[in-house]
């Protein structure tokens, strides 16, 4: 949880460059983690890198949930939901959004793209 820590701490101060290269030298040691593996997808999204995020959290919805409840289900499906919008594919987004269930953040944004398309 240390280096979970970690990551989140470099992503809260905008050290973005910094995470991406400390993680992508750790990742065959804690690759086996949906945290980590979650954090990785974090990292590659605030480095712009869409599509090694995107299989991050797919990865992550193949896993087992360990510690951080949703980082195997809602919190990834909300990701990729928001990287299908970014990528401009507004219907896979809403697909994704509604896997997502009762999460709150997906549940405003499927409003608000449902009442885009009204």
């Amino acid at each position: 949880m240390m280096v979970i820590g970690y990551g989140e701490a470099l992503l809260a101060m905008e050290r973005n460059t910094e995470a991406l290269d400390y993680f992508k030298g750790i990742y065959d040691l804690f690759s086996f983690t949906p945290e980590f593996v979650f954090l990785m997808g974090q990292i590659y999204l605030n480095n712009g890198m869409l599509l090694q995020a995107y299989a991050e959290y797919l990865k992550c919805l193949q896993m087992k949930p360990n510690r951080t409840e949703g980082v195997t289900s809602f919190y990834a499906y909300h990701s990729i939901a928001l990287i299908n919008e970014m990528l401009g594919e507004k219907e896979a987004a809403i697909g994704f959004y509604r896997k997502a269930g009762d999460y709150p953040r997906s549940v405003q944004r499927l409003k608000e793209l449902e009442g885009e398309k009204a």
